[in-house]
């Protein structure tokens, strides 16, 4: 195993609870059809890891009203000022960014949100820096980072893996992935790499580890303290402090 690649969103951040907030706040007035925050929340678990975009398109045809023409808009905008103003980094992360730093462990990020996203959620977590010092102990000036504005069909389309792993030269064998919903599952596991499910954000509702197992995941994690050991069985080469 040669090269780690990460999801963001319930990943290295814990976002989608953000994100979901202002989804079970809107949704009820604009598609009041569809029942109480309660019950859409039900909905949006079953839409787990899918772009915005998306999700507003499936819950609007399950409805008999239609959406504001600009409910992306709001939806993004308010999204964006939560997650600017409170978001944490997942419990553990940065611990396990240093020991992969310290193994010198390359790393990417392949991620359904935007670029601009990307850049909100890496500078109000704190993790810029972490990842800055990975890219740099790897010899490398900026960690590569690839979004759903990077291809046509983003997660879970295969897209943005695959070009990720042409960008970085690597074949699938010599990777492992780590992703927390079906939909970013699929997409790794349909461009052929073994990936590790992460079970431990806030949004993550109950049975989901047997949905990530069925969808093709290789290991299961409920905290990032369990990912060293995850890397040491896919075939990495601990290097102990001198």
């Amino acid at each position: 195993m040669k090269q780690l690649i990460f999801d963001c969103d319930g990943v290295l951040v814990d976002s989608e609870i953000i994100a979901d907030g202002v989804l079970k706040e809107k949704l009820p007035l604009w598609l009041p059809d569809l029942g109480t925050s309660e019950q859409i929340e039900h909905e949006l678990d079953r839409c787990l890891g899918m772009m915005t975009r998306d999700i507003l398109v499936d819950l609007e045809g399950r409805s008999q009203h239609r959406l504001p023409a600009d409910a992306l808009e709001q939806v993004r905008l308010e999204v964006d000022q939560r997650l600017a103003n409170g978001l944490e980094a997942m419990p553990g992360v940065v611990k396990t960014l240093e020991w992969i730093r310290d193994q010198r462990l390359p790393l990417a990020v392949v991620s359904n949100s935007s670029a601009s996203r990307m850049k909100i959620n890496l500078e109000s977590s704190g993790l810029r820096g972490i990842l800055d010092e990975i890219a740099a102990a790897n010899g490398d000036r900026e960690l590569p980072i690839f979004t759903s504005d990077d291809v046509v069909n983003p997660k879970p389309a295969p897209d943005l893996y695959l070009l990720a792993l042409k960008t970085l030269g690597r074949s699938a064998e010599e990777c492992l992935v780590v992703e927390d919903s079906r939909t970013g599952m699929q997409a790794a596991v349909a461009a052929g790499l073994k990936v590790v499910g992460h079970l431990g954000a806030s949004h993550i509702p109950p049975g989901h580890a047997e949905v990530l197992r069925d969808t093709g995941a290789w290991q299961l994690i409920k905290h990032w303290e369990e990912f060293p050991e995850r890397c040491r069985e896919a075939g990495h080469q601990v290097q102990e402090p001198a």
